[in-house]
């Protein structure tokens, strides 16, 4: 398992990407699903970065691996981070019927995580968040 710390900073959030995708790469993973994956952990980090923590300062935990079940194999992604509680899979889906001008602003984001992971776990644990993404690649 990789895995890398960052400060809970938009500025940092590039660096944090450029490397996943050097990892992704590596394991043979498509430009398409990695596009995906990343976007995915932009979004979740992005949130983290913006709500988490408030005023003082945070980290966010990026881990990283490929995992196999029966003969397909998955990028794991785990994000990590000590700010206020919030599980991001009980946030509710918007109502994609309502016009576009007509929606509330937020939770679209979060939507198409849950759209285009394959398989998405949060837990808190020890005053952590912690959210387990997986993708077939």
């Amino acid at each position: 398992m990789n895995i890398l710390k960052i400060p809970a900073r938009l500025e940092d959030l590039n660096k944090a990407l450029n490397i996943v995708e050097l990892y992704l790469t590596s394991i043979g993973c498509s430009f398409q699903t990695m596009s995906k994956v990343c976007m995915c952990i932009e979004e979740i980090v992005t949130n983290i970065c913006l709500y988490a923590y408030g005023d003082r300062d945070g980290m966010i935990e990026i881990s990283y691996d490929m995992v196999t079940r029966n003969t397909e194999k998955f990028v794991r992604i785990t994000l990590k981070d000590s700010g206020s509680f919030f599980n991001p899979l009980e946030k509710k889906d918007p109502d994609l019927q309502i016009p576009f001008m007509e929606r509330p602003i937020g939770g679209l984001g979060i939507y198409l995580v849950k759209q285009i992971m394959d398989d998405i776990k949060y837990t808190r644990d020890h005053g952590m968040n912690v959210l387990i993404m997986e993708k077939k690649i």
